[in-house]
């Protein structure tokens, strides 16, 4: 449990701000303390009055050393009731004089003497507001006071709420999720689960950061638990909140999808999914779709073993997607992970139509099978410059169709531009809309094939055709990246003699190229980027 409170008997002040005077509390307790404080009082605010001898005296040694008050700093706050106060020390003194008092209030000050220049105050202080000042003792003459710092106590804090789950909810082959409030300067929590009300069989006695917890020990079938938190910071602890019950009734787990490996291609004649074993699992069911959210399925079965062959016909090219769960006469697993799958075929086609000059061109090719499957079963890395390749085939045989229609069309001395209005006329397909996932670079053949790509895909595409050994003319990558947190931007630079927007590089210039719309010319530049850092890299 939350460590306890000090004993009565420690403390020295009691009671809020403002809430009039209370009693000393100790051993001490009567009117001598009473007319101590008052003197004390006199000596604190009107230092004027005191004898020849104390506190204020002339002397060598103490006149000049006024001490400062390093901790708490003025104005903190301090959470727990062991308080250490530090100040800056004299090595003539022989002690130090400490007063502490509440401001604003009638209760009796606290003097305390200290041989060093610290004291360890040791839980004396309840929770409250109190000003502290110091001086320096030296053969029965005492020094100047420290400035009066205010500093704040904090012995408790306010006791979490708990939100879900409900007292007594029932939760079936699922684990719950604890969650409780935020406690005002609560540095973490304190989380016990047990299996029984009174704590007696306390499972779980663990301290979070976060508002919220999951129990991770194998919940047993029928059996009920008791939860409760609390909240800390330091060593303030608040008391434990009301308590809650859940009860779990039979799990059974989720299957974990083996074969095929998600994103991989595989040989259409026939698919046969298989995944792990559960205990406890009499069937299980398997669902495979042509769509990611499963709305349209072509297979819906339930089968005994831990495989199951796709009967249905499948389109090569096509990408598929299954999940499995396990069943038994009680209760159903939760779905496993969705898994996906291409029915390989030997070449994926590709066609582009667009209009340069008012004249209209079309390029139509294929990238083989086995290039495709390769490149797409590669994992995603953010090094977009990765993703240009030169030599590839594809991309070789693009760029040569491209050079062909641009000299025999008469744009020969425009090849950067006709070759840049063909990238661009590639469609801008966005990543999570076509893939699922945020970010997905592309190899260029995935970019043709594919149908489009963000920036960084048709970047990489118009960068591959430059630098490939039919075109051969040397680009660089251009990463932009938000002043203002926005989204970042992807375009390539080529050399080569043009007008507008370049960097130099390497002692050579490369012009801006914006491949994602269509219109742009090499070396215009979107006004909307000239508020984004540029990182030229080398590809």
């Amino acid at each position: 449990m939350p460590p306890e409170r000090g004993d009565a008997s420690k403390e020295i002040l009691s009671g809020d701000r403002g809430q009039g005077a209370e009693v000393l509390k100790g051993p001490l307790i009567g009117a001598a303390i009473a007319a101590v404080a008052i003197v004390l009082a006199i000596f604190l605010f009107v230092p004027s009055l005191l004898p020849t001898g104390l506190l204020g005296q002339d002397r060598d040694g103490l006149s000049s050393h006024r001490p400062e008050n390093l901790s708490p700093a003025a104005g903190g706050t301090v959470f727990g009731p062991n308080i250490t106060l530090e100040w800056t020390g004299d090595a003539d003194a022989d002690s130090y004089s400490i007063l502490i008092t509440v401001p604003g209030s009638s209760i009796a000050a606290i003097n305390l003497t200290a041989t060093t220049n610290s004291y360890d105050l040791d839980g004396v202080l309840s929770s409250g507001e109190y000003l502290w000042k110091v001086q320096a003792v030296e053969d029965g003459a005492y020094g100047p006071f420290s400035d009066a710092t205010l500093f704040t106590i904090r012995t408790s804090l306010d006791a979490p709420s708990l939100q879900s789950p409900a007292d007594g909810s029932m939760h079936m082959n699922s684990v719950p999720t604890l969650r409780w409030s935020e406690v005002d300067d609560a540095l973490g929590y304190r989380v016990q689960i047990a299996s029984d009300a009174a704590f007696g069989s306390v499972m779980v006695d663990v301290r979070v950061d976060a508002t919220m917890y999951i129990p991770t020990f194998a919940l047993g079938d029928e059996a009920v638990y008791s939860w409760r938190v609390a909240a800390y910071h330091g060593e303030a602890w608040s008391s434990w909140s009301s308590v809650r019950q859940f009860s779990h009734d039979y799990f059974l787990a989720a299957p974990m999808p083996v074969s095929p490996a998600s994103g991989s291609a595989v040989s259409g004649d026939q698919v046969n999914l298989t995944w792990s074993a559960v205990d406890g699992a009499d069937s299980y069911q398997v669902q495979v779709s042509a769509a990611a959210d499963f709305s349209a399925l072509i297979v819906n079965n339930e089968v005994a073993d831990e495989w199951c062959p796709i009967p249905a016909e499948l389109d090569d090219g096509a990408t598929y997607h299954w999940r499995v769960q396990a069943v038994n006469e009680v209760t159903v697993s939760s779905w496993s992970a969705a898994y996906h799958f291409t029915v390989a075929q030997d070449a994926l086609p590709f066609s582009y139509t667009w209009t340069y000059n008012g004249q209209q061109f079309t390029l139509s090719g294929s990238v083989p099978g086995s290039d495709y499957y390769y490149l797409s079963g590669l994992a995603r890395n953010y090094d977009y410059v990765s993703y240009v390749m030169n030599d590839d085939p594809t991309v070789s045989y693009v760029a040569t169709e491209l050079k062909s229609m641009a000299e025999g069309a008469g744009y020969g001395g425009e090849l950067a531009q006709f070759i840049l209005t063909f990238v661009q006329n590639v469609n801008y397909t966005e990543d999570m809309a076509t893939t699922g996932q945020v970010e997905y670079p592309r190899y260029p053949a995935e970019t043709l094939v594919d149908g489009g790509g963000d920036c960084e895909d048709k970047s990489a595409l118009y960068a591959s055709l430059m630098q490939c050994p039919v075109i051969n003319v040397d680009a660089v990558m251009v990463m932009y990246t938000s002043t203002t947190g926005g989204s970042g931007h992807m375009a390539v630079a080529i050399e080569g003699s043009f007008s507008g927007t370049y960097y130099a590089y390497g002692g050579k210039n490369y012009f801006f190229c914006e491949t994602t719309g269509v219109g742009w010319r090499v070396g215009e530049f979107p006004e909307d980027l000239e508020s984004y850092t540029a990182e030229v890299r080398p590809c």
